[in-house]
């Protein structure tokens, strides 16, 4: 008998042998993580395995992997927002499982920095308030134990509680895996994200064409990943991170731009044509020159993680896989 993924990955199914092996390996790496093994910089694992099991349960995949030797990996995991719909169910199970991808990770290879979708690299971000909030509003709701050992039951059901609420720079936003995973385990949380681009995607979400917003959002992503080595020298530097390599969490909706700037091995947005400018919102405070121009002119550039010889992996959800398919790589949609 075997345990299978989605058959649509078209991956082989795990053995029972191997997934035993990988939920006791979960077992023991938790707990080891309090043991001086960690603050000596040794990974209790060098490989990032293509199926991450946790609580005995298959949680990610990894669905494309570059230059996966490198010593510096950046951990590019696929997220699902709570945007209303027939996907809104699912969101607080994809949440779940990137949690507990986050923690295999943390434990295993020892990477304690997060940069988190909606969290810009330009403002400081109220992380101490914003814990103690959270803190009273668990402790208030009887959860305040998943702050100790979270179950997968806790974790969901507190995912799925619209109450619990974050302070971002963009105003206040449902809790997400990636802040329970900072107050558990007080992971470095950071971000990639250019403020101001956010802010032009979010204030023009109302674009009649879904075409030219999705242009916008294609500069987004392609000056997030060329943040992501800057931050993590800004982070070496200040001490507040152990190695170079991050966990990167990032829309299904970008998947397929992370693919082709992957695959092309560089960052290449058109520029936006005149005529289309004057149809996008620009009288936004923050808006400045600089975007204005980055919108005229495009990006056309090596893809600097690559050039600095970091490897680079995607990882999907297991419900994300099995719930929104064509958001995969295109050779594993049909599978």
């Amino acid at each position: 008998m075997a345990y299978t993924l989605p058959k649509l990955l078209g991956q082989q199914p795990v053995s029972r042998r191997n997934f035993v092996i990988g939920s006791l390996e979960t077992l023991a790496t938790a707990a080891l993580a309090s043991y001086p093994y960690r603050a000596m910089g040794i990974t209790y694992q060098d490989q990032l395995p293509d199926y991450i099991i946790s609580n005995g349960k298959i949680v990610g995949t990894v669905v494309k992997r570059v230059n996966e030797n490198a010593d510096n990996q950046i951990y590019i995991i696929a997220m699902a927002h709570r945007t209303g719909g027939k996907s809104a169910e699912y969101v607080p199970r994809v949440q779940r499982e990137i949690y507990r991808i986050c923690e295999y990770i943390y434990l295993k290879r020892n990477v304690n920095l997060v940069l988190g979708e909606g969290e810009n690299s330009d403002m400081e971000y109220k992380r101490n308030t914003t814990n103690a909030i959270l803190r009273l509003q668990l402790g208030q709701k009887n959860t305040s134990d998943m702050l100790k050992n979270p179950s997968d039951l806790t974790l969901e059901r507190v995912l799925r509680d619209d109450s619990l609420v974050k302070d971002t720079p963009y105003g206040k936003t449902d809790i997400n895996a990636v802040a329970l995973l900072h107050l558990n385990y007080f992971v470095n949380l950071q971000g990639a994200e250019n403020w101001r681009l956010q802010k032009l995607v979010l204030q023009n979400a109302h674009l009649e064409e879904y075409k030219l917003w999705n242009h916008i959002v294609e500069f987004k992503t392609g000056v997030l990943l060329q943040n992501i080595p800057e931050i993590i020298d800004r982070e070496i530097k200040a001490e507040r991170s152990e190695n170079r390599s991050a966990i990167v969490t990032s829309g299904l909706s970008h998947m397929d731009e992370m693919y082709r700037f992957l695959d092309e091995k560089r960052i290449v947005v058109k520029p936006v044509s005149k005529e289309d400018l004057v149809k996008i919102n620009l009288d936004i405070p923050g808006i400045n020159d600089q975007i204005i121009n980055l919108l005229i002119k495009g990006i056309n550039e090596p893809l600097e993680l690559l050039q600095q010889g970091y490897g680079i992996t995607i990882i999907f959800p297991t419900t994300a896989s099995e719930k929104f398919p064509f958001f995969l790589p295109e050779e594993l949609r049909s599978k």
